[in-house]
């Protein structure tokens, strides 16, 4: 598997585009909010998925590249819930927090054989997937100098991914009826610098874009991934505001250790919205 998604980067980098755009409008001598001092938002996404997986073992070697949406017929799209919270205590310093869990399963035929850890797989037998993602973010920003109408900021976190993944099997007419199971489950801790832009348009609508990357390649593992997101959102009400986004991500992981043997290429695409509650 390739260490990077060149449709994750183009998408990444069309927002980093947008952001610095927006930087040359003129301000004028309004007041801007361009932070909350406590936030949190629901948000309601529509997430499109491309998966790429092997699942290693000692016993049968290397293991088989499966796309799930391909090769087990999974569905690409899924509605699923979002929680974020962003916590500015000082006008410096930004602290952030978010949860997402998307959850999928499908039923299909192996068309080719697939060696997915301890099982292999034979050409036509039934193949029900299980597939679950949880992400857990936490996130710090520093605001670098921030200004009436714009700010720009840096920092870090770390985005905690936890990918559980279930095969369930019977091969039609081999005696004792051919069935198997087999599961992996991982838990991939995937820490990240970013950079922050945001912009008011005017007293009500405000944007954001953030981008943030890492790679890591060290003793077994070999690790890469990007995200970025495009925000822009109408401070409707005080305490109220509404918005939509858009974001892609990737995920790009190669390991032989206690917690994953195999390879992981996720990309995530989703399109967002969201009501905030302002304290």
């Amino acid at each position: 598997m390739q260490v990077q998604s060149n449709r994750a980067c183009l998408v990444i980098a069309v927002m980093v585009f947008v952001g610095l755009i927006t930087s040359t409008q003129r301000a004028d001598a309004q007041t801007y909010q361009l932070y909350d001092k406590l936030s949190i938002a629901l948000e309601g996404s529509f997430i499109a998925l491309d998966t790429r997986i092997r699942a290693d073992s000692i016993e049968h070697g290397i293991g088989t590249v499966i796309n799930f949406e391909s090769d087990l017929q999974m569905e690409r799209g899924k509605m699923a819930p979002t929680v974020s919270l962003e916590w500015r205590p000082w006008k410096n310093h930004r602290f952030g927090l978010f949860f997402k869990d998307i959850d999928r399963d499908s039923t299909a035929q192996a068309a080719t054989e697939i060696i997915f850890d301890d099982i292999v797989i034979p050409i036509g037998a039934d193949v029900r997937l299980g597939y679950d993602i949880r992400e857990l973010g936490i996130a710090y920003t520093y605001i670098y100098r921030p200004r009436e109408r714009s700010s720009f900021g840096f920092g870090g976190g770390l985005r905690i991914l936890e990918v559980g993944v279930s095969l369930f099997g019977r091969l039609e007419g081999e005696e004792g009826g051919g069935e198997w199971h087999d599961s992996v489950d991982a838990t991939a801790p995937l820490p990240f610098i970013g950079v922050e832009y945001r912009y008011m348009f005017s007293e009500k609508w405000r944007f954001q874009t953030d981008l943030g990357v890492f790679y890591i390649e060290i003793a077994d593992i070999i690790g890469f991934q990007a995200l970025g997101r495009v925000t822009i959102e109408h401070l409707t009400f005080d305490n109220f505001a509404f918005g939509f986004g858009l974001g892609a991500s990737n995920v790009d992981i190669d390991a032989a250790n206690d917690w994953w043997r195999g390879a992981l290429d996720l990309d995530i695409f989703d399109v967002r919205f969201f009501v905030r509650i302002r304290m």
